[in-house]
């Protein structure tokens, strides 16, 4: 930022987006253009990281952090939370679902707000310029229901991509959050509640953007499992996890030093 604060610092976890990062890199640098955004190449093995790193070379806003092993979703986004430089951090999907203004509206909210400040396309308000196929709307809300029932968490959207949050707020907790895939946004802003800070949802635009790598079924399975366990480690049968965790095949998240910061 050439000796500038960054006025947010945005988190983009990207696997195998060759597809769709550069799009999502075009709409989100102009409208952050005091900001830094933060690409984590989360093993990826096709050209998303060249892309990257070719834009990243010639644009102090845009940072890449690749790693060597695939993270999941959670690890990439811990792994630029933690090097991110703004009092305000937020992350994103690389799909570029949620509108870049609106995502900056999220970030301007989470300056003076504290816990989380989440972006929903269920609440009054949002608009859904494209919708997700009926069968996965149908599985977010039973995921969601899910979630409410579990965690008693009132959030009506926990998996929409867009969330931001102060750097003060969310970087100290961090080392409790324990789930490294998709259900990684359950698992943090049920360890935000449990601090007992406060959860802010706000209708977006948004549209559903094809390519995802993401298989229903076995996402959905995972999804299951890692909001199962993490009902456990929240409860006094947290003891059973080893077992849970041998079970199932279950890996914590994992963060390891990155291999290329640019």
């Amino acid at each position: 930022m050439l000796g500038v604060k960054a006025a947010y610092s945005l988190v983009i976890p990207a696997y195998n987006e060759e597809g769709r990062i550069a799009r999502t890199l075009d709409a989100y640098l102009p409208v952050f253009s005091d900001s830094e955004i933060i690409v984590v190449l989360d093993g990826c093995t096709d050209r998303t990281t060249n892309l990257v790193l070719k834009a990243a070379a010639g644009n102090p806003r845009l940072r890449a952090i690749q790693t060597a092993e695939r993270l999941g979703k959670g690890g990439a986004i811990v792994a630029g939370m933690i090097h991110a430089t703004a009092d305000v951090i937020a992350f994103a999907d690389a799909d570029g679902a949620t509108e870049a203004a609106d995502l900056r509206k999220l970030c301007a909210l989470a300056r003076s707000t504290t816990g989380a400040v989440v972006g929903s396309r269920w609440l009054a308000g949002a608009d859904v310029v494209v919708p997700q196929p009926l069968v996965r709307r149908a599985a977010s809300r039973v995921f969601n229901r899910l979630v409410r029932g579990l965690f008693g968490l009132q959030v009506s959207d926990t998996q929409c991509g867009a969330k931001a949050f102060r750097a003060c707020d969310v970087l100290p907790v961090l080392g409790e959050v324990e789930t490294g895939d998709f259900a990684f946004d359950v698992d943090l802003l049920v360890t935000l509640a449990r601090r007992g800070f406060s959860i802010t949802e706000v209708p977006i635009r948004w549209r559903h953007v094809g390519g995802s790598k993401v298989d229903l079924v076995h996402g959905a399975t995972k999804m299951l499992l890692a909001v199962l366990r993490l009902r456990l480690r929240t409860s006094r049968f947290a003891s059973v996890v080893p077992a849970f965790d041998k079970l199932f095949r279950m890996r914590r998240l994992r963060v390891p030093l990155p291999d290329v910061v640019a």
